[in-house]
Order: structure tokens, then C-alpha cells, then sequence
């Protein structure tokens, strides 16, 4: 692979912060690029002259590929261009208008990444025509661009802010494929007369000078004009002291004005404006390079970049597109045309700026360290709870199980190549080796399991058709699912099907449900059509609704059957996503939890619940995932399992419910043992106590908490010894220096 793109004039730290070097399950910067990228390599080629916001995607698109070294992805995106130097040549653009001139960032990026000559040629001729004067020009231009070309300036020069990232990025580009000093100085000089025209005392701009309005976008252009320019500015050139100087104005400006979700609105200094996230993303980018390159204290800034991040990441839906996107924006003369504009969701303003923090924040040393991103198995608790960092565990497997399941996800672009086998338990005992291999097979990591057989007691056969193998016959009494029984389908794809059975209850075998949301869809039944499923056949619920309307899917278990203790409740279930996505959650008795992240259910989280998270990223009607909660019951307590949900989608609304609303498998139950919550640590010096439900930790300053599935809870500050209040569960206490141990909260 032909790779020449250089860096010059800079001096990248050492050490990254930590804030750029560990994100949560979902917001990690490789796999959220790979998902913005993907999302524009499956839309539309366009077949007329490629405007700006597109250039501004497909540009980050191929950074990204070119930090990540994604072979694939640059070929999918060269695909993209090969067709523009000849049967689509009606997707060229013309550069006439700094819109339209900065379309030749693409082929020179495609340049530097292939060593192609073609994409080479195009590319300089529109960094050259930029300063190159039209021919015959109307009298009043050709005074106007003789003015400008005297005073060093391109004639696509026009005072809008916009322009800052417009002109200086083709600019930018041109330099180091042609490693011509003319190119970076012109960037420079041209932004030097903006920011002398433009810059406001307070260190931000107007939409230009008529528009007196801080509006987001416009001066997240700026911002990521300046960074860039510095990025790729030589050490000795005049200019860049002001440049500089005028960057680190903003940003401190910008570091002020951030809403209670650590992003920026709509007009930066109107708090009554709206959350806006593509000049939000743009000031993030902004401030990355900041921190990166030093031009910024990364002790004052990373943690503003971290916050920004994980707050943009929240507003993707689940096909990856970003909301709260100001549409495409001419100057406006009042406040309340800012205010009013429309906020397309998948605005390719929004996905080519959140792209460019993607890519920024990627660092290529950790993210290209091969790792697992989840490790779990369909049986037993992980010690300690799962961190990608940590390579060694010890499984606690309740007694009677000789086997089980594991379920490996690789962190972005690596592979795994052992430890994906079923586990057999010889003797009560096993070991697992997992390899995982970074992208280009020169690296491995290994985690090793070591599993133990401890006094957890599998209760999973009081679980009545737990895995969806049964269904009721014409008098109610259970059958194997498969052809030729009551309600089975020939028709799409073969299936029992709820409605078409001739038991009167029609229900699924073991268990209840409210029949009348169903009304006459036939989508609910039981086949084989899903992914990661346990045997043959999962179920699936279905059904319509215009109304708001709650649904329980349950069993109960008697208390007979039941001592007092902590119960573990597993199943595997899937999600559709967009508008199939409400607020489905396991449950046991009052202890749910979601499928996704917090986020993603704002507004639809449902009172007195004890809820906590899964943290699955992606939404899917057939690709099933591991749901674990912990629930505690006293003697004479029955347990209520299953799945409950809405048609109240995140954002509140209560919509008509698409077939399906989740498919569900391979329930279990476990009773946990107090063998297994002794601390792993030796240090005798760290201790806890539980009272009411409130955890107090001894013998350290500092500690992290987590649930048992390892998604992070806390970060407790204890000093002082502090009371952390928390719902009843298994969690993972981990110390900095005196090791990592669990505990049960009844």
C-alpha cells in the first residue's frame, strides 16, 4: 500500500491523556468511525456535482481508513471516486465557489493514500484555480478579484467564515501532496485577513459581518480551520503565532459557553437555544488537535473533549445517524431564524464533523492492541468483572453444568482465533485460552479462564420451556416444536405460529402473556430465524399497537420451589431497532434490565423499577444478546420472570409498534452461594460492609464499582470513607493497588 501523507510543523505529545484512551462499550472511537463510515459507503452515489457536505464526509472517511490502516475501507471509498474520472463524470465538481473548490481534498487524499497520478492531477488543478483568476470577468469582478489577487488573496474570497475550512483545507491538502510551501501559505495568509476582518474581542465570529449571531456551525468551521492550518503550519512561518494565538482565544471562549451536557447550542451564547451537534462536534475536533499537539493544556481540555464525546455519541440512532443537525444555513438577520431552522436526523454537516473526532481521537498504538470487547458465558460469574485489560479469570460455574457457551466479541478489526469452542467441564473444572489478533497478524493477546465449580446452584429446570423447544397442542399439552404440529407455517419462513394454533389459551407453552395486544397479527411464534441462538428455535413477539400500551411476557415460580437468597436470571433476547426499539428489559420481579445504554431510554424508563443496563450497542430483530440480572427474594417470595415492554419509543412518543418488538431464547436461572463472594484480594487491609442496602468500603482512598457484567457504576472518591446507596445485585469492587473483590447487595 502506497502511503506518502505527512504531517509537518508539529509536535505531537508523548503521552496521550487518559481521557483519549479508554471509552465505554459503544462510544469507542475506531468502532463509532467504522459505523459513520459504513453508513455513507452504503448511500446513494451521486450522479450530479458532489456538494460540500459530502466532500466534508468522504474526506474524514479516508483520514479514518488512513489512521486505522483499513485497506478495505479506503478501496470501498476509492470505489466511490473511480467512476467520477469517467462514466459518472457528471459528479465532478467545478471550482468556482470555495463550495465547490474544496471537492479537491477527496482525490488529493486519494492520492497520498494510493500514489495515483490521476487523483493527483485533479486535486492541485482545483488548489491551483483557486487562485487563479476566471477569464473574462465581468467588469465590477475583475476589479474586485484584481484587488484581492493584490493583496495575496484567492478570488473565491467573500468574508464568510465558512470559508475558513473551505479554502484553507484544499490548500492544506495541496501543500503536503506537493510538499510546495506556496499552498500552506496561502492558507495561512488567507486566514490571517479573516481573523484581522472576522474575530470578535470575545474570540468568536459572526455568521459574517452583517449577521451579528455566534451561530454553531459557522464558527465550528473556524475552528477546525485553525486546527488544521496549525496542524500542517511550519514552525517558522510568520503567520502562525497569530493563527495560534487566535485559536487558543476561541477555544477558551468555547470552554465557557458549554451547556449542562458538556456540548454547545445552536447560537453559542443564547441559553435558551437548542443542542446543536455538528458545531458541537467541530469544537471537539478542534480541541482534540489542541491537547494532541499542545496547543491547549490537556489538564483543562481533555476532560471538556471527553465529556463533548460521549454526549455527541448519544444522539446516533441506531442506524448511526446523527441528530440535532442544523440543515444547511445562509446568513440570517434575527434570532429567531437560527432558532427555527430544521434539524434533519443523518445531516451529512453532523456525520462528516463527528467523523473527524473519530478519526482525531483514534490512537493508533491502543486501538490497534487486539483486545475482546465482551466476554461472558451462558453460564457462571466472571472474577473479576470483565475489562478488556485484564487477560486472566476465574469463572464461578454452578454445580451440575459440564458445559458452556461462551460469548466472545473482538474489539474494532481484530479476530479471534481460539476460545470461541464450547467449554467442556471435566471433573467440575476447565480452562479456556482465548486468542485475539490484532488486523495485520502480528499481535495477539490471550486471556485465560480458569473455571470453578463453586457452590452456585443451577436452577434452570424450574424454568418451564425455557428454551422454546415446546408448544401446545390442540388440548394445551406440550409438543416439540417442529413441522406438522398444531399452528406450524409453510409460508416465508416455517414457523409455529401463536395465532394459527387450536389451544384456546394460545399462549406459548409455559408461559403468559397479554393476548390482546396481539389483535389479529400473526407475528408472534416460535422458528429458528436468529443469531447466537441456544438449539434449534427461539420465540418472537409481535403485534400492532396505536395506543400506549405495557406487555409482560412471564412465568412465575412458585415460592415452594424457592429459598431466600440472590438469584442470578439470564436469557438471550434481541431488539429491533429505530421505531421496534421501546423499552423491552428482562425482568425479575422488580430488578430489569435494558438492552442498550442509558441513553438510549430517557424517556421511557418506567418508575420503582431497580434497572440497570446491558450496554448492547447494536439493535437487531434476530442477532440475540446475553441479559443478566440479580435479584433477591426472603422465604415465601415467589419469582416473576420474563420480558416487559412499551410502545413508548426514547424520545417519548408512542408510536405504531412494528413486528417485531423482541425475540427472546434460553432462560436460566441460578441461585448464587455465599462461597463465591469472598474477596479475590489478599490484602486483609480492604474490607466492606453493607447496611440497608448502603456499601462502605475500608482501607482505600479510591475505588471503581461495577456491576457483575463490568459496566461501570461508579467512581467513588473515599477518603472519607464515603456511603454509596446501591439497588440490590452483584457487584466488583477494584482498587488501584489493593486488588479487586465482590459483593452481594441483598
Amino acid at each position: 500500500m502506497f502511503y506518502i501523507l505527512i504531517i509537518v510543523g508539529v509536535s505531537l505529545k508523548a503521552q496521550l491523556p487518559e481521557e483519549f484512551k479508554s471509552f465505554p462499550r459503544g462510544s469507542d472511537p475506531g468502532f463509532i468511525g467504522s459505523k459513520l463510515t459504513q453508513r455513507y459507503l452504503s448511500s446513494t452515489q451521486s450522479t450530479t456535482p458532489v456538494k460540500y457536505p459530502e466532500v466534508c464526509t468522504w474526506f474524514g472517511a479516508l483520514r479514518f481508513a488512513n489512521v486505522t490502516r483499513d485497506v478495505e475501507m479506503l478501496q470501498q471509498l476509492e470505489n466511490r471516486f473511480i467512476p467520477i474520472l469517467g462514466e459518472n463524470s457528471g459528479a465532478m465538481q467545478t471550482p468556482n465557489h470555495v463550495d465547490n473548490t474544496v471537492f479537491g481534498i477527496v482525490p488529493l487524499q486519494l492520492y497520498m493514500q494510493t500514489g495515483k497520478q490521476a487523483y493527483y492531477n485533479v486535486g492541485v488543478d482545483f488548489a491551483d484555480r483557486q487562485w487563479t483568476l476566471p477569464a473574462n470577468p465581468s467588469p465590477s469582478n475583475a476589479e474586485k478579484y484584481n484587488a484581492l489577487a493584490a493583496a495575496g488573496l484567492s478570488w473565491q474570497t467573500r468574508f464568510w467564515i465558512d470559508d475558513m475550512f473551505m479554502i484553507t483545507a484544499i490548500q492544506s491538502q495541496a501543500y503536503l501532496a506537493t510538499r510546495d510551501t506556496k499552498y500552506i501559505d496561502r492558507a495561512a495568509h488567507e486566514m490571517t485577513v479573516y481573523l484581522d476582518s472576522l474575530q470578535r474581542p470575545n474570540g468568536l465570529f459572526y455568521h459574517n459581518p452583517t449577521a451579528p449571531f455566534f451561530w454553531s456551525r459557522g464558527n465550528g468551521w473556524m475552528a477546525v480551520g485553525m486546527a488544521d492550518v496549525l496542524t500542517y503550519l511550519p514552525e517558522n512561518n510568520p503567520d502562525r503565532p497569530k493563527i495560534l494565538q487566535a485559536y487558543q482565544k476561541m477555544m477558551a471562549t468555547l470552554k465557557s459557553y458549554r451547556n449542562e451536557k458538556g456540548l454547545w447550542r445552536q447560537l453559542i451564547d443564547q441559553e435558551d437555544a437548542w443542542t446543536e451537534t455538528s458545531g458541537s462536534a467541530m469544537f471537539t475536533y478542534a480541541m482534540i488537535m489542541g491537547v494532541k499537539n499542545g496547543w491547549l493544556d490537556d489538564e483543562e481540555y481533555a476532560p471538556v473533549v471527553r465529556k463533548a464525546w460521549l454526549a455527541l455519541v448519544t444522539y446516533l440512532n441506531d442506524d448511526w445517524a446523527l441528530s440535532e443537525v442544523c440543515i444547511g444555513t445562509n446568513v440570517g438577520y434575527t434570532k429567531e431564524y437560527y432558532m427555527s431552522r430544521q434539524r434533519p436526523v443523518g445531516d451529512l454537516h453532523g456525520q462528516a464533523a463527528l467523523l473527524w473526532c473519530a478519526l482525531a481521537l483514534y490512537d493508533t498504538e491502543t486501538n490497534t492492541s487486539p483486545a475482546l470487547s465482551s466476554l461472558s458465558y451462558d453460564y457462571g460469574t466472571l472474577s473479576p468483572a470483565f475489562d478488556p485489560a485484564i487477560t486472566s479469570y476465574t469463572c464461578y460455574v454452578p454445580a451440575g453444568i459440564n458445559q458452556l457457551i461462551p460469548y466472545l466479541i473482538p474489539s474494532y478489526r481484530a479476530s479471534i482465533s481460539s476460545g470461541t469452542e464450547t467449554v467442556p467441564l471435566n471433573a467440575g473444572s476447565g480452562t479456556s485460552v482465548i486468542q485475539v489478533n490484532a488486523p495485520d497478524g502480528n499481535t495477539t493477546t490471550t486471556y485465560t479462564v480458569n473455571f470453578v465449580t463453586g457452590g452456585d446452584e443451577n436452577l434452570t429446570h424450574l424454568i418451564v420451556n425455557n428454551d422454546f423447544d415446546l408448544a401446545p397442542d390442540a388440548n394445551c399439552q406440550p409438543v416439540q416444536v417442529g413441522p406438522g404440529i398444531n399452528g406450524w407455517d409453510t409460508s416465508g419462513i416455517p414457523c409455529w405460529r401463536l395465532t394459527k394454533s387450536t389451544c384456546a389459551a394460545k399462549q406459548f407453552y409455559g408461559w403468559t402473556h397479554n393476548q390482546s395486544l396481539l389483535g389479529s397479527s400473526t407475528s408472534q411464534g416460535i422458528n429458528g430465524d436468529a443469531q447466537n441462538k441456544h438449539g434449534n428455535w427461539t420465540a418472537w413477539i409481535g403485534g400492532n399497537r396505536s395506543t400506549y400500551t405495557e406487555f409482560e411476557f412471564s412465568q412465575t415460580i412458585d415460592k415452594s420451589q424457592l429459598t431466600a437468597g440472590t438469584y442470578k436470571v439470564q436469557c438471550l433476547l434481541a431488539v429491533g431497532k429505530n421505531d421496534r426499539r421501546n423499552n423491552q428489559r428482562l425482568f425479575a420481579n422488580n430488578v430489569v434490565q435494558y438492552f442498550g445504554n442509558p441513553y438510549k431510554y430517557e424517556k421511557n424508563l418506567v418508575a420503582g423499577e431497580q434497572y440497570s443496563f446491558a450496554g448492547h450497542i447494536e439493535f437487531s430483530d434476530v442477532d440475540l444478546r446475553e441479559m443478566t440480572v440479580y435479584v433477591t427474594i426472603n422465604d415465601g417470595d415467589s419469582l416473576k420472570i420474563g420480558i416487559r415492554t412499551s410502545n413508548m419509543e426514547g424520545d417519548g412518543d408512542v408510536s405504531v409498534q412494528k413486528s417485531p418488538m423482541f425475540r427472546i431464547d434460553y432462560f436460566r436461572l441460578t441461585k448464587m452461594a455465599s462461597a463465591n463472594d469472598v474477596p479475590v484480594t489478599n490484602d486483609t487491609r480492604v474490607n466492606y460492609h453493607v447496611n440497608n442496602r448502603r456499601l462502605t468500603v475500608k482501607g482505600v482512598d479510591y475505588y471503581t464499582l461495577y456491576n457483575v457484567n463490568g459496566v461501570k457504576t461508579a467512581d467513588v472518591n473515599n477518603i472519607s470513607e464515603a456511603t454509596v446507596e446501591l439497588i440490590p445485585g452483584v457487584y466488583i469492587i477494584k482498587t488501584k493497588n489493593a486488588g479487586v473483590f465482590k459483593a452481594i447487595i441483598n
